[in-house]
């Protein structure tokens, strides 16, 4: 008597097969300018939110709109581990501390940097400001 599979058996093996390809094949395929795309997206409308809630209008002072939330695209050589100048943006608010009062760019000496209430890093995109800071993002999504 020869032992096989059954026809039955054999097709059970194919469907379990099926569906673990069915749930490991989308994990391996990702779309990295989706992702990016996705995360600047949700900055932005993170930005408008800080805007909204984070109240900066003062009649009194004439200055008042350069303290507002928002997002800044910038290249900068000082971000990146390899010292090529790298794409990278940041969500801030001008501050009137430091040698030039609102100088209209990201400085988080001056914690003019929004921070990610989850994980407590600048957020960002892309290397951002210092590549050396531990709160720095070191890529986009």
């Amino acid at each position: 008597m020869r032992r096989s599979f059954t026809v039955l058996e054999f097709i059970i093996v194919i469907i379990v097969i099926g569906i673990l390809a069915a749930t490991i094949v989308p994990r391996l395929q990702t779309d990295k300018i989706y992702e990016a795309a996705n995360q600047i997206l949700s900055h932005i409308r993170y930005t408008q939110h800080l805007a909204i809630v984070d109240e900066k209008i003062d009649p009194s002072d004439q200055n008042w709109y350069k303290r507002r939330w928002q997002i800044y695209f910038f290249q900068s050589q000082k971000a990146s581990s390899d010292g090529n100048t790298k794409w990278a943006y940041a969500i801030f608010s001008d501050s009137d501390e430091g040698v030039d009062n609102y100088d209209g760019q990201p400085n988080p000496s001056f914690h003019e940097i929004a921070i990610d209430p989850l994980t407590k890093k600048y957020i960002s995109g892309g290397y951002t400001l210092e590549y050396s800071n531990p709160k720095t993002y070191k890529e986009a999504a």
